[in-house]
């Protein structure tokens, strides 16, 4: 249980094994490649180096790819559950060259496809608008081409629908008797006409219409009467929508296919990763740098890796003024928690504290004794187990609902000791079908004794602020300051120890507080140069004993969270029998059963984590944690849709 110890790497390889390196490397999943970019910029390595030009074609065909599952998830779409697992496949068969070459293939078709999908559909709203235009025209027998003749002329317009179309036409026939004008059709916005007139009319024919708003219409690349045009136009959307739909159901021939694709994107996304690290390091004609780090424990599978590629390297341990990244080494109970750890930060390399191990331990327990029912606890510890079993989840998410499986079980042990099972749900539903209150078996009921709850609230916070300093001495200890550790940690042990046994009564224990306080005065300031700085120091430091007091005050929401939980699940359980044991009650009381336990369940759920979080990330951390620690980002083969099952070579 502790900070895995990491190994610096430089690898000079042959440019023509560089693919095949950077497979194998992520493969083992324990090697993390730095960008050469920085270097490169410095000119002791540019004049050796060269930005790798890095050239391929696995992101265009991955894109490719994702193009098809998009097209697929579309068109042909399937019904997968919630919690569906990865598929399988083996090493072999995910990286197989037939596979690929099939899959672009497909996806190639299926892309090919959309494109005349889309073009058919743009065709579609062209004529669709055309048509729009050509509607209000298709009464009129006249071609929309036709001018007129040598004495006449024939031209179409519309006027705003807030004209009147017989105000209009009298108006015109006063200006021009030698024109006539036709009301083809009217609609909200505007009228439609047609108009006839002399050739020598036509000047003061439209000075009349211009009046009232006439606006000529040109009908460009018409042929025949507007009836005409909008059969044909009719025709060919039938043959568009028939069309589309030939596409559609082609692509959904392809549905079958959908693993392959997927199997396929996932081995395209991992080569188009690769081809981007290569992308950044930096080259010579004919080898490839590379730098990084490799945790000590994995240096002889790198070194069997390397060798088979023909690498020239040498691993050396970290310089002074370099910080590895971080990986935490803990057991499988203690492993999930560390997710928890990370949410605030990774400890720094250089420290001797892994707090992932009492992590585990106090957020256990803390957090069930924020939930404290056991009915939820049950509720969250088997969710989190079917959803384990049933989608094989992987990375963060997996050590989440492992976090809370964990929890849930340390809810349905506080749940059990304080007797709440939906809160007092029992003696409600047997009140309802028997008229009697039966209760269930416990250790502590909060109601009825919140001191004993709140004095256990507040020993576990003494307890876990403790351990927390003690890990501060620890450290200081490990770093060679034994004297720092006696007069940082172990006179504050002295006074909060002696506070809290003169509160609990015992004799002597002002005594032993005082000897604390008097050790604090006294060394606190030991770094000042003056007798008043050193006093100062020393008063200073006292105070901070107030600081301590209010975080064991802190802990008390361990006692305000689990009773608020179990007192909003009997006032939702007494809400529930208010409609007695009759048939329209027992509705009412499930209703509000289900309902009112849900909310219940998720605000409580979200309360206890947050506060649990604090407790660790304030209270205890504060005592000794050293953060800004960097995560070890190794090469490793993370994919989406299949897991990859790896075959010894």
């Amino acid at each position: 249980m502790a900070i895995v110890r990491m190994k610096r790497l430089h690898v000079i390889a042959l440019g023509s094994a560089r693919r095949r390196l950077m497979h194998d490397l992520s493969r083992l999943g324990c090697v993390e490649i730095e960008s050469s970019l920085e270097k490169l910029a410095k000119p002791e390595w540019c004049s050796v180096l060269k930005r790798s030009e890095e050239i391929g074609d696995a992101r265009q065909k991955f894109l490719a790819l994702s193009s098809a599952l998009s097209i697929l998830s579309k068109y042909a779409p399937i019904k997968s559950g919630l919690f569906s697992p990865r598929r399988e496949v083996s090493e072999r068969e995910f990286e197989s060259e037939t596979s690929k070459e099939k899959a672009l293939g497909i996806a190639s078709k299926l892309n090919a496809c959309s494109e005349k999908i889309t073009s058919l559909y743009a065709e579609e709203n062209r004529l669709t608008a055309k048509a729009a235009t050509l509607k209000p025209w298709e009464s009129m027998p006249v071609d929309l081409n036709y001018a007129g003749g040598k004495c006449f002329h024939v031209l179409f317009g519309t006027c705003p629908s807030v004209s009147d179309a017989d105000a209009i036409m009298q108006d015109l026939a006063q200006a021009a008797p030698e024109s006539e004008l036709e009301l083809i059709s009217s609609d909200k916005e505007q009228h439609y006409f047609c108009l006839i007139c002399h050739r020598d009319a036509l000047e003061p024919s439209l000075d009349s219409l211009k009046k009232s708003g006439f606006s000529r219409v040109i009908f460009k690349d018409a042929s025949g009467t507007a009836s005409d045009m909008l059969h044909e136009l009719r025709l060919r959307l039938d043959e568009i929508s028939k069309e589309r739909a030939a596409l559609e159901g082609e692509i959904a021939e392809f549905a079958p296919q959908r693993p392959l694709i997927e199997q396929v994107y996932d081995l395209l996304n991992l080569e188009a990763q690769r081809d981007e690290m290569l992308s950044r390091l930096g080259t010579t004609k004919t080898t490839v740098f590379m730098e990084g780090w490799v945790p000590r424990d994995a240096e002889a599978d790198v070194s069997k890796v390397l060798e088979a590629s023909e690498c020239a390297y040498v691993f050396s341990d970290p310089s002074d003024d370099e910080e590895p990244p971080v990986v935490l080494a803990n057991g499988p109970a203690v492993t999930p928690f560390g997710t928890i750890t990370e949410l605030y930060s990774l400890p720094g390399y250089n420290t001797v504290i892994d707090p992932n191990p009492f992590v585990a331990v106090f957020f256990f327990l803390f957090f069930g004794m924020m939930l404290s029912d056991a009915a939820y606890g049950l509720i969250l510890a088997l969710g989190a187990l079917f959803v384990l079993k049933k989608a094989r989840p992987s990375g963060t998410f997996k050590k989440f609902m492992q976090v809370a499986a964990a929890v849930g079980f340390s809810a349905f042990l506080w749940g059990a000791v304080f007797g709440s099972w939906f809160g007092d749900a029992v003696p409600a539903i047997s009140m309802l079908l028997t008229g009697k209150r039966v209760t269930v078996p416990f250790l502590i009921d909060p109601l009825a004794d919140p001191i004993v709850v709140l004095m256990l609230a507040l020993g576990l916070g003494v307890v876990h602020l403790f351990v927390g300093m003690g890990l501060s001495g620890w450290r200081m200890i490990k770093q060679g300051h034994p004297l720092d550790a006696l007069f940082d940690v172990g006179f504050w042990y002295l006074i909060i120890g002696g506070l809290i046994a003169t509160l609990t009564g015992l004799s002597g224990g002002i005594y032993v507080a005082a000897a604390g306080a008097l050790g604090v005065f006294l060394t606190a300031g030991r770094a000042k140069k003056s007798i008043f700085g050193k006093i100062t120091g020393g008063l200073g430091a006292l105070y901070g004993v107030t600081s301590y007091l209010s975080d064991i005050l802190s802990y008390s929401r361990l006692m305000a969270l689990g009773l608020s939980t179990g007192v909003v699940a009997s006032v939702i359980n007494t809400m529930g029998s208010l409609g007695g044991s009759t048939p329209v009650g027992w509705i009412l009381f499930i209703f509000v059963f289900i309902l009112g336990h849900t909310f219940n369940i998720a605000v409580n759920l979200l309360g206890a984590f947050v506060h649990t979080c604090r407790l660790h990330y304030v209270e205890f951390f504060g005592k000794f944690f050293e953060g800004a620690g960097r995560p070890f980002v190794p090469l490793f083969n993370k994919t989406k849709y299949v897991a990859v099952i790896k075959e010894e070579n």
